[in-house]
């Protein structure tokens, strides 16, 4: 048996015993590039790649040479045709990197330790032709991919011992895998809390020196805010990061569920916990608290991920990625870029309020995205509240009933959490005591059979109504229930009825804003409930009052989940009703649009994407109502801002669905004022198909387009649409086409003054002339347009000139000009949270370190850049640093 060692200098065996014999260290370096290719090599390549010097006859004859003493050393493993060349992998020829891959392949830990044992040093270490320079830049991609995948082994490894709470072996391997990767800061992380776990502590605080003084060293960089909060974690415990609501009110009871649900989240086994129960049972603060008491536990957080307002299951991702203030470049589905980022992380993820995207259209596409978190992320875990079961191999249930309240037998002591919850929830209502009425609170927490939701909606009529009252109105609703309503669950009928009796004591002002208030999905402000209701202040203020509304914010409010249905339920049952109040929901939102556009074109960039934001999910309602009643409109008024927000946020994949789903149904009603309206969906559906790489629809999407704003004389959309064709035809390589396209749009935005489709014409136009060769014509259209952006103050904008600007300043032979715009853009960057922005602008600045001799400060830009590639998997700027 031959036996190839591929990791560290090559060394070649047969029977275990080394076989010499080979005329060059060529020889070797041809059969370990023949063992990693694994398929017909031409021969012409291989001569090119080892001989690239000599003339093709010479360089084929040196190869025929070298085959000649590969066979005769290792016969039957090398397959030799007139053309080609192919190692042949079998029982009989053995390499170290297939033995890798197929031990990696399993997954086992015990076969990730012996894959690991494998790799003694860098691939083929020692081999480098100054003559082969192809087949130098190929041994350092190859290597640097197998360096990878034993780190990410090593990874896998020392995340599965740290579940274990195998410290020992964690911090060998940990100490092995910062062997590899020194500047891996999650590295030193982990080997810093695995010293910690295991009592060394002063060796875990040394470690976060060691690991300083090497990013300082290697990057020129601190360690990063994760680091630092381990370091203070482990001197003195301070709150790692997380983004858990705020409780409203103080928390009671649930001490044996928070018990259970802490012993299922420190087992390693459980990776999915849903916590099951009926709607207005405290699942979201029982998931809250239990969450913040895991704070400490999970390296890289916890975080809350609400879905009440989440209406279609492929935003799932989107609002993950919100949640974990992860920005999307749309380069990749939402999907991808968020499993690329959960990969190497050690966090919790509580997905609040499941149940309704457990529907039969729905389920499918939902669960397979907690799958695939569970499967690609081993270092996540996910907490989920639902009305039911996710139904997932993965999934340990616990299911929330209501809180324990006195049976008859028992005194009414407010030691019962239900009854204590009465009572705190009783004294923020009244001023009066409840003395002599426990009996009665009792009864009452009885018949709501402790649903926490019921009983604090029942507290806040103690300002008006004794307890006993209260209890002689649930008591009589439930009777209703029971005769009439065979279709709720007996456990929902007590808060059925309790929500009838808090709707009966509301006026007809107040009904009717409660009912109204049933289209918001999620927290809204009190401008957009005015609005909407076309209620006064103080109706809202009543309820609040009543617990029938929560302000969470000044200024900021949020109905129950179980509230919200409620009310739209009521809502609906006048649809005359339902359709106005759609009316000025989606009126309100298309204004709040039209109010962000001007502010996403200026220097209040950051706060409008934040506004937009916070209301997304409302938009989303709003844009998808008026596209069903076909509201031009408001999808007018809308159009333009939702395009904006898309386009800076890097949410492609959520525009190529918004605005696809509005031109077809406007291809549906043919009308001249909808195909007005057409030529602009077409505008922002065409782009962002552009943007996704959908290259032909795109391009077929605004051809239609500038056609129908041609024929009407749109001229805000026309030149939008000839500068979006432009790019297009950039991409396409057709450079005459998309620079035709381009002036003529320039063209128009001058003549109607709009400086921001000025600047955005001429950064194209300077990216066709950058391409072209014309360095002054591209560094005159880069100025002319980073001008213009300063002027209208676009954080955005300034930041995209100064980039491209700084790349025509450097291929124009000034390079010192262009990094002085590179910092300017890298701070703009920062300040914005534009991470992909950072590691471009960072890696253009290595090449002209790089290109200046500063090698040391060179490495240190690639580094940083490398760091936030890895980090958010932005794969084809890894390639490119590589390389």
């Amino acid at each position: 048996m031959f036996y190839v060692r591929l990791f560290g200098f090559i060394q070649v065996e047969r029977d275990s015993v080394p076989l010499d014999g080979f005329e060059s260290e060529k020889a070797l370096a041809l059969l370990g590039y023949l063992a990693l290719q694994r398929r017909p090599v031409a021969r012409r390549l291989l001569a090119g790649l080892f001989w690239g010097e000599k003339s093709e006859s010479r360089a084929l004859g040196n190869l025929r040479r070298v085959l000649h003493n590969l066979t005769r050393l290792l016969p039957g493993c090398l397959e030799v045709t007139r053309h080609t060349v192919r190692f042949l992998l079998s029982d009989r020829c053995q390499t170290d990197t297939a033995q890798f891959e197929a031990l990696t392949a399993t997954g086992r830990p015990a076969d990730l330790a012996e894959a690991i044992r494998l790799y003694r040093a860098d691939l083929m270490e020692g081999m480098s032709f100054p003559d082969c320079p192809e087949f130098d830049i190929w041994l350092v991609g190859e290597r640097e991919f197998w360096r990878q995948r034993v780190i990410q082994s090593l990874q896998t490894l020392i995340d599965y011992h740290h579940q274990r709470g195998d410290d020992e072996e964690g911090v060998r391997l940990a100490s092995r895998l910062l062997a590899l990767a020194p500047w891996r800061e999650e590295g030193h992380r982990q080997l810093m809390r695995f010293l910690a776990r295991s009592g060394q502590r002063a060796a875990a605080l040394a470690q976060y020196e060691t690991c300083r003084r090497i990013l300082q060293r290697e990057l020129g960089v601190p360690p990063s805010a994760e680091t630092r909060a381990l370091y203070e974690r482990i001197r003195d415990a301070p709150a790692p990061r997380h983004n858990l609501p705020l409780e409203p009110t103080p928390f009671v009871g649930r001490g044996a569920e928070l018990t259970e649900i802490a012993r299922a989240l420190n087992d390693a086994a459980c990776r999915l916990l849903t916590l099951v129960g009926p709607g207005g049972v405290g699942k979201t603060r029982l998931a809250v608290r239990a969450a913040r008491d895991q704070v400490r536990a999970f390296l890289h957080g916890v975080f809350f991920v609400p879905l009440a307002g989440l209406e279609e299951p492929h935003l799932l991702a989107t609002a993950i990625a919100e949640a974990l203030g992860l920005r999307l470049t749309g380069h990749e589905p939402a999907a991808d870029q968020l499993l690329a980022y959960l990969r190497d992380k050690e966090l919790l993820l509580v997905l609040d309020n499941f149940e309704h995207l457990l529907t039969p259209s729905h389920t499918e596409q939902a669960v397979s995205l907690v799958l695939k978190i569970l499967q690609q992320a081993p270092g996540v875990k996910v907490m989920v509240t639902s009305h039911q079961r996710l139904n997932l191999r993965w999934e340990w249930l616990i299911e929330v009933k209501g809180l324990p309240y006195p049976d008859r037998q028992a005194p009414a002591e407010a030691t019962y959490s239900a009854v204590t919850l009465f009572v705190q929830s009783a004294r923020r209502a009244m001023r009066r005591s409840l003395e002599g009425e426990m009996e009665e609170v009792a009864r009452l927490c009885r018949l709501l059979e402790g649903l926490p939701l019921g009983i604090e909606l029942a507290a806040a009529w103690t300002s008006e109504y004794s307890c006993a009252e209260i209890a002689r109105q649930v008591e009589r609703g439930l009777d209703a229930l029971s005769a009439s309503a065979h279709d709720y669950p007996p456990r929902h009928r007590s808060l059925r009825a309790v929500c009838d009796y808090s709707w009966s004591l509301l006026n007809s002002e107040e009904q009717q804003a409660f009912r109204r208030l049933g289209l918001f999905v999620s927290s809204f402000d009190l401008d957009a409930a005015l609005a909407v209701t076309d209620a006064h202040r103080a109706t809202l203020s009543v309820l609040v009052e009543k617990s029938l509304l929560r302000e969470t914010h000044v200024g900021r409010y949020l109905l129950h989940a179980v509230l919200r249905r409620y009310a739209e339920e009521r809502l609906n049952r006048s649809p005359q009703e339902t359709e106005a109040t759609r009316e000025r929901f989606c009126a309100y939102y298309a204004d709040f649009l039209r109010r962000q556009e001007e502010a996403l074109q200026g220097p209040h960039q950051k706060s409008a994407l934040q506004a937009i934001e916070s209301e997304i999910e409302h938009l989303r309602r709003a844009w998808e109502w008026a596209t069903e009643r076909g509201d031009a409109d408001v999808l007018q008024r809308s159009a333009y801002s939702l395009y904006l927000f898309h386009e800076m946020q890097g949410r492609y994949q959520d525009g190529v669905a918004l605005f696809g789903a509005a031109v077809k149904a406007c291809e549906a009603r043919p009308a001249v004022e909808d195909e007005s309206l057409l030529g602009r969906l077409l505008a922002h559906w065409g782009w962002f198909l552009h943007r996704v790489g959908e290259g032909e629809a795109a391009h077929a999407a605004l051809e239609r387009g500038l056609a129908l704003a041609q024929r009407l004389n749109d001229r805000e959309y026309i030149p939008l649409l000839l500068v979006h064709l432009g790019d297009a035809a950039r991409v396409r390589g057709e450079y005459e086409r998309a620079e035709s396209f381009l002036q003529r749009g320039l063209h128009l935005y001058r003549r109607l003054g709009d400086k921001s489709g000025i600047a955005r014409a001429l950064n194209t136009l300077g990216i066709v002339a950058s391409i072209r060769g014309e360095h002054a014509t591209a560094r005159a259209h880069f100025e002319e347009s980073l001008a213009l952006y300063r002027e209208l103050g676009a954080p955005f904008g300034i930041a995209l000139a100064l980039n491209n600007l700084g790349i025509a300043l450097d291929e124009g032979g000034d390079p010192d000009a262009a990094q002085a715009l590179y910092l300017e853009c890298l701070s703009i960057r920062q300040d914005l949270g534009d991470r992909y922005g950072m590691a471009a602008v960072l890696g253009n600045l290595g090449v002209i370190a790089d290109s200046q001799g500063r090698l040391d400060e060179a490495r240190r830009y690639y580094e940083r850049c490398l760091q936030i590639a890895r980090e958010f998997n932005y794969r084809a700027m890894i390639a490119g640093l590589l390389n």
